[in-house]
């Protein structure tokens, strides 16, 4: 009878062991800061944007000589040294607290999990931003019009 207490309650153990460290990976596989959306403004040059946010994740030759790119990007995301220190706080708090963390923190880290808003860029021939279209959840928003100032100001904070 005494056997199978200690089996039940090293079984407990092990389980808590293997499914925590969820928040963990959670923390760790998020998605790295590439810069600010911001430098998205009508006539911002193509090696600015580029400068500030890395190479787009799509290139498409357009009519009249135009250029769009997309971009994919969390205006939310850390970077590399915030996620690994988030990712070593949470295995740190699961071995202390016996995988108990996850219950908070798990919950925290899927709240807070990647927001990924796809950037449509429309240059010019002269290598100059034209339009800007937002989308995240299927939803487009100008950002900016042709020939224009910022129809809305990316924020971040959504």
């Amino acid at each position: 009878m005494r056997g199978r207490s200690f089996r039940r309650a090293g079984a407990s153990v092990a389980a808590i062991f293997l499914l925590g460290g969820c928040s963990a990976y959670m923390a760790a596989s998020r998605q790295d800061y590439r810069g600010d959306p911001a430098v998205l403004q009508s006539g911002a040059s193509r090696d600015k944007v580029e400068a500030k946010l890395g190479t787009p994740d799509q290139v498409t030759d357009a009519a009249e000589g135009k250029t769009e790119v997309v971009y994919k990007l969390d205006p939310n995301a850390v970077r590399r040294g915030t996620k690994a220190a988030e990712a070593s706080l949470d295995v740190v708090a699961d071995l202390m607290t016996f995988g108990l963390w996850e219950l908070v923190a798990t919950p925290v880290e899927m709240a807070s999990k990647d927001k990924v808003t796809t950037f449509s860029v429309v240059y010019a021939p002269d290598n100059t931003v034209e339009t800007v279209d937002a989308s995240r959840d299927g939803v487009v928003t100008p950002l900016v019009a042709a020939k224009d100032k910022v129809i809305k100001s990316v924020d971040a904070s959504k």
